[in-house]
């Protein structure tokens, strides 16, 4: 009966609800729409980003593709419309796709400055700057803390600085570590840029925005088999010496949306911080791809 009762509060969930509804102290979601019609090979989406006003969509699956889709909004800001999705396979340097799928587990994703894809594998654990069409442009070092993730759970969240230098943090570091490096790409090498605070029993990190301020937002998650996925957005801070600074912005409710993994940040024509996650749906026909964003204070 537990279960059935789970199943039925997802199935709930499949409702377009473009009003804006209060979600916590001064933090209000603005849409929550299931992404319906889109290619056969819609689905399992990790990692996210937002162009600037919030009018494209660039998504990655972990089936090694890359999606992309027109958002439409009304003057609120509401959604109206996902238009024009396209789908492209991450490529091989030999310009292939992968032909192991433990080789096309891709999850994390970050925008570049210059318009590339910085994204994260897992399972064989590696960094790939690719084009939009899928293309490699170069492989990225490894760093040393791969030898301390487990097969499927590798860096799933990845970011860029203001400074364009790539941000990366596990989703699960030596198990059940107080801190989890957040590391950062300086030059050819991974450092150390601080350590980041986390809470027993694991909200394990699984994906992360930066804003131009610096201040990184971070989507963590946990799954139990009675309740389904519970979600919480943090905003840290850092001065690159001292503890990170840590606030929470959002929790929900057990099974109140699905998997939520990608994040990405973005500043509307109001000037209002617009956050948008979306759902990996683990391509199960059951499960809905939700897209939901939310208005948090600055």
């Amino acid at each position: 009966m537990r279960r059935a009762a789970v199943f039925a509060r997802q199935l709930i969930a499949l409702a377009l609800c473009l009003a804006a509804a209060p979600v916590a102290a001064e933090t209000a979601r603005l849409n929550h729409v299931v992404w319906r019609g889109g290619p056969m090979t819609l689905g399992g989406l990790s990692g996210l980003e937002m162009t600037a006003g919030g009018t494209r969509l660039i998504a990655i699956s972990d089936r090694g593709r890359i999606i992309s889709a027109a958002i439409e909004r009304d003057a609120e800001g509401r959604i109206t419309e996902i238009a024009e999705p396209s789908i492209v396979r991450l490529l091989d340097p030999d310009g292939t796709w992968p032909s192991a799928p433990a080789m096309r587990d891709s999850e994390g994703l970050a925008l570049m400055p210059d318009g590339d894809l910085a994204v994260s594998y897992e399972n064989f654990h590696r960094f790939v700057v690719h084009a939009q069409d899928g293309r490699v442009r170069r492989s990225l070092p490894r760093p040393l803390q791969v030898f301390a993730l487990q097969a499927n759970l590798g860096f799933e969240a990845l970011a860029v600085d203001p400074e364009g230098r790539l941000l990366a943090v596990p989703e699960l570091y030596y198990w059940r570590r107080p801190t989890y490096p957040l590391l950062r790409l300086e030059g050819d090498r991974w450092r150390v840029a601080a350590q980041m605070p986390v809470d027993v029993p694991p909200w394990n990190p699984v994906g992360m925005d930066m804003d131009s301020d610096g201040r990184l937002y971070l989507v963590e998650r946990i799954f139990r088999m009675s309740e389904g996925f519970r979600s919480r957005i943090r905003r840290l801070s850092f001065d690159g010496d001292g503890p990170m600074q840590a606030e929470t912005l959002l929790e929900t409710g057990p099974a109140d949306y699905g998997n939520l993994e990608g994040i990405a940040v973005w500043h509307d024509a109001q000037g209002r911080t617009i956050l948008t996650l979306v759902t990996d749906d683990n391509f199960n026909p059951f499960l809905p791809t939700e897209i939901v964003e939310f208005v948090v204070p600055d």
